[in-house]
């Protein structure tokens, strides 16, 4: 049929880039994976953030309420309810601003994890693509009696 070395060339050219669009998809995944626990990790952090952020709410009303508590208040006159409307705005304010900002970090990761498949899975079909063209370009050469590229053709095999 031909010259087996030449072959056995072109089948490993194509072997390495199968291997090598694949490997290109595998990396992609470990990068989005990546991408994925870091918006895990930021939802966590958020929620945090937030659970303190309403201890410390709940601490500052407490305080206020022993101090009106102390002079023998309710805290239920006009300054007592305005410094504890100004702490809830405050707290509601800082609330928001937390959750959304984390929300928005998370939404980031997770789209750039999205991204991030979508280039490896492209960067494999481009491989293949590739790797079809050239062994075809090959092949054609191989039948014409040329060289192809890289490869190597024994000008004795077959000879006596």
């Amino acid at each position: 049929m031909g010259d087996p070395v030449t072959m056995a060339m072109m089948a490993v050219k194509v072997g390495g880039g199968i291997m090598e669009a694949r490997n290109a998809k595998k990396q992609s995944q470990m990068q989005a994976q990546s991408y994925e626990r870091q918006a895990i990790a930021t939802q966590i952090e958020t929620e945090q953030a937030a659970s303190n952020r309403a201890r410390q709410y709940a601490d500052a009303m407490s305080t206020e309420s022993a101090g009106q508590a102390a002079y023998g208040r309710t805290g239920g006159g006009g300054t007592g309810r305005a410094l504890a409307q100004n702490q809830l705005s405050s707290y509601n304010r800082d609330s928001s601003r937390i959750l959304t900002a984390g929300d928005n970090q998370a939404k980031e990761l997770n789209q750039s994890a999205s991204n991030t498949r979508t280039s490896g899975n492209m960067a494999m079909m481009s491989g293949y693509v590739n790797t079809a063209g050239q062994a075809l370009g090959d092949y054609n050469k191989f039948k014409k009696g040329q060289i192809p590229s890289k490869g190597v053709k024994s000008k004795t095999y077959g000879q006596s």
